[in-house]
């Protein structure tokens, strides 16, 4: 394990505890047996992607219970992932951290779908207030002390954190969810079709994301087109922005599929992103980076 200078210089004892502990345990779990970064070049199936990404967070949460396990210290922990996450090495005089404050993050996610930053929303690692949250939960549990929180629980605790990380839109109800599904359906079917029509591989691709649910022969990407700012703008008005980069990304990898129209298909993306009141530079920042290099 190797330190930088300003890790040895800004963090303290119990600190650098958890630092050490978080990166034993990716050894000793054996996350490293998977070679993720590999695999994303290869250009997997979007729900394949999707596992792979889903995996790598979930394994964060493992190595940061055998850091937390090492460092013996809940108020160490999260001023480590806050020093971490936030870049700011010296805690104190104008800069005080608030751990209450902290967590009020993820209640304010969990009520009002607030969004996330996006290198969070893309990144392998899980959202760093969902991080602290899991260890608070880890340490009120059975795995710690006597008479805590049942694993079950603590897993079941977890998962559902996990679930404000990803939410599925494709599966899920309710106005937000509707509304990410319908734009999505006519913006994949628009992007796909750009170039020479939807491709066998492009087909693929569709559904993979949208199963048996979607039947792909019976719609007419015009006619989705011509629908297509309408469900945009509901999706604005129903989702925050952190559900709309997921979109967004989704879309990325259907543009993905298949390299025919591929400037087309960027400038629809492009557009997709404007309409949605998000940066285009995203589109480069989603599950595989850079999709028409």
């Amino acid at each position: 394990i190797i330190f930088s200078s300003s890790i040895l210089e800004a963090f303290d004892e119990q600190e650098l505890c958890f630092v050490m502990g978080h990166e034993i345990g990716h050894h000793v779990y054996g996350h490293h047996d998977v070679p993720i970064g590999a695999m994303m070049k290869q250009k997997p199936p979007p729900a394949l992607a999707l596992k792979l990404f889903a995996w790598s967070r979930y394994a964060e949460f493992s190595a940061d219970r055998a850091g937390a396990y090492c460092a013996e210290s809940f108020d160490a922990v999260a001023r480590a992932l806050f020093k971490l996450s936030s870049g700011i090495s010296q805690l104190g005089g104008l800069i005080r951290f608030d751990l209450d404050t902290f967590l009020q993050q993820v209640e304010d996610m969990d009520e009002t779908h607030s969004a996330a930053p996006s290198q969070d929303w893309f990144a392998t690692h899980p959202f760093s207030p969902l991080r602290v949250k899991a260890l608070q939960c880890f340490y009120a549990s059975e795995l710690v002390k006597a008479g805590g929180t049942p694993r079950a629980q603590l897993e079941m605790q977890c998962a559902q954190l996990m679930r404000l990380m990803e939410p599925g839109y494709l599966d899920a109800s309710g106005p937000d969810a509707r509304a990410m599904r319908n734009a999505f359906v006519a913006a994949a079917l628009v992007i796909a079709a750009e170039g020479d029509g939807i491709s066998d591989t492009e087909r693929a691709v569709l559904k993979d994301f949208l199963g048996d649910s979607v039947n792909l022969d019976k719609l007419d990407p015009a006619q989705l087109e011509s629908a297509l700012p309408a469900r945009l703008e509901a999706m604005l008005e129903h989702t925050s922005a952190g559900q709309r980069m997921q979109v967004l990304r989704d879309l990325s990898m259907v543009a993905q599929a298949d390299r025919d129209g591929a400037q087309d298909k960027h400038a629809q993306l492009v557009h997709i992103a404007q309409r949605l009141q998000l940066d285009p530079s995203l589109i480069d920042t989603s599950i595989l980076r850079n999709p028409l290099d």
